[in-house]
């Protein structure tokens, strides 16, 4: 945690490299002149950290890494010096390198072309949603008209004086039926309008979580036919016990939905793990490999001993 720099407002050369710093926030902020930050051989692992450092007007020389003090985590995600120019425009040495201008003319370009390509995406899913939502209208006024129509009839020998009453009686019935078909309809669009709504924002969050990360985090829908679904299918399905729950209630579950969340920094961590304990460096081993991912259960912390 970075503290206590609030009053250094004429600082204008700041070193925190190798303090186990893992976030910036608001820290920074009055340091209006500050020109020079190394930050490097810290815990910094979110491209959100580096949009912090764009409250400092006069920042020209930035290091999230150094050959003394090493490198931060968000060093090794993909797109970090291209992120880092676009949103920091006035730097002009980035890790101990000198940014040319043509550097940063395509740092700007290459996000530039990522976001209409996001911007894109997400108009074709508004577009998608919005056909949706008008067909799904479409087929409630139909169905409506349809009934509205069959009302307006029954209204009409209802009223008829010289009907038997019992006849009256039973059309009335009809009439209350109906009228209960409207409102269960209504209902069922009300429903279905409010989950497509929520459909159609979760996936432009998925999008923006994407672009906003730069790639380095994407969600992809899993597909029942996909070897990855099923293990996640049957994984559940092992674990779930009726016994465990209300009885009578809950018998079975049944998955619809398994989304599978890609993340570079927490790969690389893995994969730097790894490499210490098996050679993975060869990519036929590599594919040979089979993980086991246990958690422990904080009731029983000496249960991992005997499944080992």
């Amino acid at each position: 945690v970075i503290e206590n720099l609030d009053g250094l407002t004429s600082l204008k050369q700041l070193w925190i490299a190798g303090n186990q710093i893992d976030s910036i926030k608001t820290s920074l902020d009055s340091l209006v002149n500050l020109a020079d930050l190394n930050i490097a051989g810290n815990k910094i692992c979110s491209f959100k950290e580096v949009l912090n450092l764009n409250r400092l007007p006069n920042l020209k020389i930035l290091s999230f890494y150094d050959p003394h003090f090493g490198e931060n985590p968000i060093c090794n995600l993909c797109n970090y010096q291209t992120y880092v120019l676009y949103h920091l425009r006035n730097i002009c040495k980035l890790d101990t390198l000198t940014i040319s201008e043509e550097a940063k003319a395509y740092a700007e370009s290459t996000l530039m072309r990522k976001k209409m390509y996001y911007n894109m995406r997400i108009k074709t899913i508004e577009r998608t949603f919005s056909t949706l939502a008008k067909l799904i209208e479409k087929a409630q006024n139909i169905k409506l008209d349809g009934i509205n129509e069959d009302l307006a009839n029954l209204c009409i020998k209802i009223n008829d004086i010289g009907m038997d009453p019992s006849k009256i009686s039973e059309l009335k019935e009809i009439h209350d039926l109906k009228k209960e078909e409207i409102n269960h309809i209504e209902c069922v669009y009300e429903s279905v309008s409010k989950r497509l709504r929520e459909v159609n924002k979760v996936s432009i969050r998925k999008l923006l979580a994407e672009f906003e990360t730069g790639g380095n985090i994407r969600l992809e829908e899993g597909k029942a036919s996909e070897k990855w679904f099923v293990s996640c299918v049957d994984l559940i399905k092992s674990r779930f016990h009726p016994e465990d729950l209300m009885k009578d209630v809950i018998s079975g579950i049944n998955i619809k939905r398994v989304i599978r969340i890609h993340n570079r920094f927490l790969k690389n961590k893995f994969e730097e793990k790894m490499e210490v304990l098996a050679d993975i460096t060869n990519i036929n081993s590599r594919k040979q490999l089979e993980y086991l991912f246990y958690g422990v259960d904080p009731n029983i912390p000496s249960e991992l001993d005997h499944v080992i």
